[in-house]
């Protein structure tokens, strides 16, 4: 009797006519024609029907490619139904095979797959540049070892013209290691499937027809781990609601669309003991074999982890090991609710399962966790209190803080070196002076007056009492031992940050010297980064954009940890390279670094991102994403909002936000902020000398020159330099360059604008003059209408300089063009220039290396790493991470490929 076939499992599925468009897959797919098989292998609901499908609607119109498609069922598990769809499928696709029906029917499925193959390569021969694909969906369901075989089969024999596409749950038992090294298959997997938030907000806002803010697209695609479904359950949910941001907020796998799914695609179809091994383990952040054994108590968990493995179940590998292991978020918070509604009690009995062996194996901060959430807080605290240090010189302070705010009152009572630990880094997370004050009630005054009087110069820095912090300081440094390598090295920053506050330029920089010194020699890279940092700060200021560069640069070799990996307190120096890359409007690198510098932020202080959105909002707004930058810059008046600690982050966002909005244009909503801030009529030179007071000493200024640009914006030039006077003799005092560059510009426009054109262009050539040594650019780009034409009269200037560098005829030249003023300037070019060449402005001359500089040097050209050189030479690891900062901000390079090339062309080191 003849099988009637399901016409249907023969078509390409219908797609939604609002499909998202995933060019970068179809460009994979098509790639996987170069080899035999694409594997599209993710668990249920991440689009892999959807994508194929819409790969195969696309490849079916070109005149050289066939496409046969077949989505299977479980009961084509049967060979010989499953050849007859194969044939059909084939069929249907026009592929004209000369088979004997009857043969077909009784022969073996080796047999029938040895006439397929003959029959495509005679249908294909006279053409060989057609090609066909075959597509096999839901090929999970097949079971059958024998329908296993005959694919392998088919795979290890067919035509070049023919390609096998499996689209798939878990991964089939057919030999892909095999030809993963061979080069012969191509894999598309839930990491590649994942929505982008790009095409979760195409999805979300264009095919559910919502209208969602690019935040909530992102939390909730952060959420969803870019899950199509879960987005899709969401997006259903959404629809006639009106609290869309609560929604948001809670969305997670205890959502009952959600609950439902994953109950009835996943969990309701596992074992008994699949199901308490998901259950229990569902505590885990991440988990491993011997982990799960102990806290099931049990020892199976490697065949489990196996099964969910290769069933892709939801899980996640960490390593390519596939040791370490993690749940898909959603599944794991379904996970989690039904384990607290079957038996609420073995949730912290897991947890403290998990504490033990986490800290016996060396895992204190998952241990931490883990204790904390299993109610052991005695436990906990001890953990806390041995890795605290440790935590804080790495960077970690987001963390550090979470575990102390979860203790009990009466936990750190028993702790005063902890509660001391707990006021730092609350005053460096911005929190307010009466919770820093709570902190230290517990700490025994008599014995850690050296502790109290650091933690106070800190605060008091902060608060902008820069006398004071000086005094503190230095009377912590007076009383704590040297050997208190932690505390003495935060003592001599602060000390460092203070003087610099309070104007003693000098000797800040000696001492914030001394503190990178003493932080690098005793492995404390959060300090030592720190420190760095504000030197490449002032080098900034002093207008040495190279030099701080560079300085920033180092500070990325060294907040590294063991694995190289970088420390929370890096993301500072990614900003810092953010604003330079930004001035020399090398847009993309310094928005790649600004978004790295966020990333890192998180886990460092909260605080610290409120300047890297600020600069995210200004390279986003320059780049037209005015949304983004809007965006970027809410959030950053959201943490600054939330820093009790200080008023100056609050006044940085007003500050930014007028410098965005007249960039815009948008004079009107300027002049509204400005009145916010009731600025005296005239600017009191007397009061920008009080440099103790945070608003007048430091804020003034800046406040001052958004104002000057506003009244050049209204045609008011007079007004303008009634305001830039006084304040260029404040920051010429101060030796802010940056700030002498941009009171120079403004002034030249003013005097533009009142037709004194000699004060115009001495004013502008002086702000060429300071600016071209560093290379300054957005300064002058920012500066406001005319700055181009005014730009433009200067070629004369500069051609009767007789600049025989040409370095003064390339910055101006640079100017120009970042201004949309190109110009043929080759005549400024003295005749041992090029014509038109534009000077490597990021040229620098080279200090020379020390010795052992040199022998460390001579080791990385060797290819050893910094932890050989380290025994090599007999040191410790961060110290030659110093070394290398040091060899590289020498050499002006960023990495050791780029060291060594530099080196040799210097003749440092010899050529290969």
């Amino acid at each position: 009797m003849t099988v009637r076939l399901l016409q249907t499992k023969l078509h390409i599925p219908p797609t939604h006519p609002n499909l998202v468009w995933r060019a970068r897959l179809i460009e994979k797919l098509n790639m996987g024609l170069l080899s035999k098989l694409t594997l599209v292998s993710a668990p249920a609901g991440f689009g892999k029907t959807s994508l194929i499908a819409t790969y195969g609607k696309e490849t079916i119109n070109t005149e050289e490619t066939t496409l046969a498609w077949l989505s299977l069922g479980e009961s084509d598990n049967d060979p010989a139904r499953f050849m007859a769809y194969l044939l059909a499928a084939l069929a249907h696709a026009r592929v004209g095979l000369s088979l004997d029906k009857t043969a077909v029917s009784s022969a073996s499925p080796d047999l029938i797959m040895t006439d397929i193959i003959n029959g495509i390569t005679e249908t294909f021969a006279a053409n060989p540049d057609a090609q066909l694909i075959l597509v096999l969906d839901d090929y999970h369901l097949i079971q059958n070892r024998a329908i296993h075989e005959t694919i392998t089969f088919l795979l290890e024999h067919m035509p070049p013209q023919m390609h096998l596409v499996l689209g798939t749950r878990a991964d089939p038992p057919l030999p892909l290691a095999r030809w993963r090294a061979r080069g012969q298959l191509v894999e598309v997997r839930q990491e590649d499937l994942r929505f982008t938030s790009e095409e979760a907000a195409c999805f979300l806002n264009q095919g559910m027809a919502l209208s969602l803010s690019s935040e909530d697209i992102h939390t909730l695609n952060r959420r969803a781990e870019g899950w199509i479904a879960g987005l899709q359950m969401a997006a259903v949910s959404l629809q006639g609601r009106d609290d869309t941001a609560s929604f948001v907020q809670s969305f997670g796998g205890s959502h009952r669309y959600i609950l439902d799914y994953l109950m009835e695609e996943v969990l309701s179809r596992q074992p008994e003991e699949v199901t308490q091994f998901l259950l229990q383990t569902a505590v885990l952040e991440r988990l491993c074999a011997d982990l799960c054994d102990a806290v099931l108590k049990a020892s199976h968990s490697q065949q489990i982890l196996e099964y969910l493995d290769n069933a892709n179940l939801f899980i996640i590998p960490l390593d390519q090991e596939r040791r370490w292991y993690r749940y898909h978020r959603l599944f794991a918070d379904l996970l989690r609710q039904r384990l607290a509604q079957m038996d609420p009690d073995l949730i912290s009995i897991c947890h403290q399962r998990a504490a033990d062996w986490f800290e016996a194996n060396g895992f204190l901060e998952e241990a931490i966790d883990h204790a904390l959430l299993a109610g052991s807080v005695d436990k906990a605290a001890n953990l806390i209190e041995q890795t605290a240090e440790t935590m804080l010189v790495r960077s970690e302070l987001v963390t550090f803080l979470r575990w102390l705010t979860a203790l009990p009152e009466a936990e750190l009572e028993k702790r005063p070196l902890l509660s001391l630990y707990y006021a730092w880094a609350l005053i460096m997370e911005g929190r307010s002076q009466l919770e820093v004050e709570l902190a230290l009630r517990h700490v025994d005054v008599e014995g850690a007056s050296g502790e109290i009087a650091l933690v106070r110069s800190l605060r008091a820095l902060l608060y902008g009492d820069g006398t004071t912090a000086v005094t503190l300081a230095q009377e912590a440094q007076a009383q704590l031992a040297p050997e208190r390598t932690f505390l003495y090295a935060v003592a001599t920053w602060v000390l460092g940050l203070s003087l610099l506050f309070r104007g003693d330029l000098d000797q800040g920089v000696h001492i914030l010297e001394q503190a990178v010194q003493i932080s690098q020699e005793a492995g404390n890279m959060t300090i030592a980064a720190v420190s760095l940092g504000r030197l490449a700060n002032q080098a900034w200021r002093g207008g040495d954009l190279h030099r701080a560069r560079r300085i920033y640069e180092q500070v990325l070799v060294l907040a590294t940890d063991e694995a190289e990996r970088p420390l929370p307190i890096a993301g500072e120096a990614h900003i810092g390279l953010a604003r330079i890359y930004f001035e020399w409007n090398d847009l993309e690198t310094a928005l790649q670094h600004a978004e790295t510098g966020l990333a890192l932020t998180e886990r460092w202080r909260e605080v610290s991102a409120v300047a890297g959105y600020l600069w995210l909002a200004r390279i986003q707004q320059v780049q037209g994403q005015v949304e983004a930058a809007d965006s970027a810059l809410n959030r950053a008046r959201q943490i600054a909002h939330q820093s009790e600690g200080t008023q100056f982050d609050d006044m940085a966002v007003t500050v930014s936000e007028a410098y965005m909005h007249l960039l815009q244009g948008s004079i009107e909503t300027v002049a509204a902020l400005c009145a916010t801030w009731q600025l005296p009529s005239e600017v009191d030179p007397e009061a920008l000398k009080q440099r103790d007071n945070l608003v007048e000493g430091h804020l003034w200024k800046y406040q001052f020159t958004i104002l000057a640009k506003l009244r050049l914006a209204q045609a008011r030039p007079v007004d303008a330099l009634t305001l830039l006077r006084p304040i260029l003799t404040d920051v010429q005092r101060q030796q802010r360059c940056d700030l002498q560059i941009e009171n120079h510009i403004l002034t030249a426009l003013a005097y533009e604008q009142t037709g004194e054109k000699a004060q115009a262009d001495h004013h502008l050539q002086e702000a060429m003059r300071l600016g071209e040594p560093g290379g300054f650019v957005r300064l002058f780009v920012e500066s406001g209408p005319g700055i181009g034409d005014l730009l433009k009269r200067q070629k004369a200037e500069i051609k009767r300089m007789k600049d025989a560098s040409g370095r003064m005829a390339a910055y101006l030249q640079t100017l120009l063009a970042a201004c949309g003023q190109l110009a043929d300037l080759s005549a400024l070019f003295d005749s041992s220039t090029s014509s038109g060449q534009v000077l490597d402005l990021s040229a620098s001359l080279i200090e020379p290396l020390s010795d052992r500089e040199l022998e460390v040097l001579g080791l990385i050209a060797q290819g050893l790493s910094n932890r050989e050189i380290a025994e090599a030479l007999v040191l410790s690891l961060p110290t030659i991470k110093w070394h290398t900062s040091n060899i590289y901000g020498k050499l002006g390079v960023g990495n050791r490929t780029t060291a060594v090339v530099r080196a040799r062309e210097l003749q440092i080191l010899p050529s290969t």
